[in-house]
């Protein structure tokens, strides 16, 4: 670790983004005391796109967050800036703002990315280039809003008139999208009497007052079409559209050609935002969208420490959900800010000066971007979250994690060798090496006493020898070869689920060297089905069972 002698937090943090959640994260980041600077990359305040009554009130409220903002002596606003870079750890960060004519650096402790969502296009498989009666779900707040600005399609409504809404067929779309599509149903008849035929393949109400919406319309005369296996078709005719389907309920094929068809939105990440993400190595998740879906990650960390994001960056959000992601960032920025004091004593990773060569491997494998160097290679200790995955990927074993360093490994294997000098009582002994926070768990709940009183498997258990690591991902393959040495007649690696590693790839480096070692194992004659891997959550104590006894059982055969 670095020297922290005056090693300080800067109390000082960016919010990057133009709409609610940007403004409340502000605002109530400032309120627990902090400097803020908030860069928006378009202007002051965008709005709040919403059908329903209560969010469309939220546009007042963000114009006040402004004026807070500006009076405020600890709060600066930068307009048409986006970060283009972020280098520095966690409590010194410098961040690269670029505006229309110049790019410049800000200083800050803490950051986050609250931007929002772009749109792409209509989401369904409506051909729109050839129908002049198509608008998106965003189109048809704005038309409601600017009814003078709006398409002829929507200004030309009335009650004879027919509506399609289209919304979550393919399962395509979410909460966000179908409170929208439900809202602008009902706003339709109630206001303009037009009879609207609602087309999805789920409806999703699992969030406060989207079960009401729905009843509501559903009393309002809006009829739904729920579709699973067989979609509806949608072609173009005389360019309007025109849709064809099967009623799913009486099986009659029907054809529906309505006034005006109204489409979800697909929203992405802005690309300038990805593309930091991607460079400050924050993580995505499949969707593009920022933070992996990795549940330790919950709910606004990224991949880094001091590095935060919240609202529609993580996917669209209705306006209350995304006030309350606000609040939820600028208490975890607190949180960050009043954590625990890391003293000057305080190195539970150590980099050897004299074995270290500088060849930077700890820097490129390092999930968390913690590592820096100058003549020689530091560890932060605010952004290090102790994983060990530099130290197995370092070549010279140049960086050890006090607990788990390698000598400490190898004494606990000795140790083991030695207590297994006598012949074993049902003559196979494993070794487990695992995740201290999953297998470990799980492992120590099935040590108690009450499970072992009622489990009828401790006769198994009690052959087999547990090694806690920091993350799988610090297993190493000679420790894996030390354990049959040591009398082993299979060694098990249990590391988190896919996409449920705090390190996020500690799973899979500790897969990666199990199969190098049984690679060593097949060149030297030895069935590598001695050694075996295995996910495993911490909860997941009966399978724990259930993978050793079938281990057990394939090693006997």
């Amino acid at each position: 670790m670095i020297p922290l002698q005056d090693f300080q937090k800067r109390p000082r943090v960016l919010v990057a983004g133009g709409g609610l959640t940007a403004w409340e994260t502000a605002a109530q980041v400032l309120k627990l005391g902090y400097e803020v600077v908030l860069a928006t990359p378009a202007g002051l305040v965008q709005p709040v796109r919403s059908l329903q009554p209560s969010d469309q009130a939220l546009g007042g409220y963000v114009s006040g967050l402004l004026e807070q903002l500006k009076q405020h002596s600890k709060g600066w606003i930068i307009e048409g800036a986006q970060v283009t870079a972020i280098d520095g750890f966690a409590g010194d960060f410098q961040v690269e703002l670029a505006g229309a004519d110049r790019s410049w650096n800000e200083a800050v402790g803490a950051i986050v990315l609250a931007p929002e969502l772009s749109s792409k296009g209509p989401g369904s498989t409506v051909p729109q280039e050839a129908s002049r009666t198509g608008i998106t779900l965003d189109r048809l707040a704005e038309a409601f809003a600017v009814p003078d600005q709006a398409p002829e399609a929507f200004r030309s409504l009335g009650p004879d008139s027919y509506v399609a809404l289209v919304s979550g067929l393919n399962g395509s779309g979410g909460l966000a999208e179908m409170a929208q599509a439900l809202s602008g149903a009902l706003k339709i008849r109630e206001e303009i009497g037009s009879q609207v035929y609602f087309f999805t393949g789920n409806i999703k109400v699992a969030e406060e007052g989207l079960e009401r919406l729905y009843l509501a319309c559903r009393d309002a005369g809006v009829v739904f079409f729920k579709f699973e296996e067989e979609q509806p078709e949608f072609l173009v005719r005389n360019e309007r559209p025109i849709i064809r389907f099967v009623d799913p309920l009486v099986g009659r094929s029907l054809e529906l050609g309505p006034d005006l068809l109204i489409t979800e939105e697909v929203h992405v990440l802005p690309e300038k935002m990805q593309a930091l993400a991607e460079e400050a190595r924050l993580g995505l998740d499949r969707s593009g969208f920022l933070q992996p879906a990795n549940i330790h990650l919950l709910p606004y960390q990224t991949m880094r420490e001091g590095i935060f994001t919240a609202g529609p960056g993580k996917g669209p959000l209705t306006p209350p959900s995304a006030l309350e992601e606000a609040r939820g960032a600028a208490l975890a920025v607190h949180h960050f800010f009043q954590g625990r004091e890391v003293e000057p004593g305080d190195r539970e990773v150590v980099v050897d000066k004299g074995l270290c060569t500088v060849c930077l491997t700890c820097l490129r494998f390092c999930p968390h971007q913690a590592i820096g160097w100058t003549h020689r290679v530091f560890i932060h200790p605010l952004a290090c979250r102790r994983c060990g995955i530099c130290a197995s990927e370092c070549p010279m074993d140049a960086i050890q994690i006090a607990g788990y360093s390698d000598a400490e490994v190898e004494n606990r294997l000795a140790e083991i060798g030695t207590r297994w000098g006598e012949p074993a009582a049902s003559g196979l002994r494993i070794v487990i090496f695992g995740c201290q926070r999953s297998a470990g768990t799980a492992w120590e709940q099935a040590q108690s006493a009450e499970r072992q009183e009622l489990d009828a498997k401790k006769p198994t258990l009690s052959e087999v020898e547990f090694i806690g690591l920091p993350c799988a991902g610090k297993l190493d393959t000679d420790a894996l070869l030390k354990a049959l040495t040591q009398g082993a007649d299979g060694v098990l690696v249990l590391a988190c689920p896919e996409e449920n590693c705090r390190s996020q790839q500690g799973n899979t480096y500790a897969r990666r060297r199990l199969g190098e070692a049984r690679d060593y194992l097949e060149e030297a004659g030895l069935d590598p089905g001695r050694l075996r891997f295995a996910a495993l959550s911490s909860n997941m104590v009966h399978k724990m069972h259930e993978i050793i006894d079938r281990f057990v059982e394939d090693l006997k055969r």
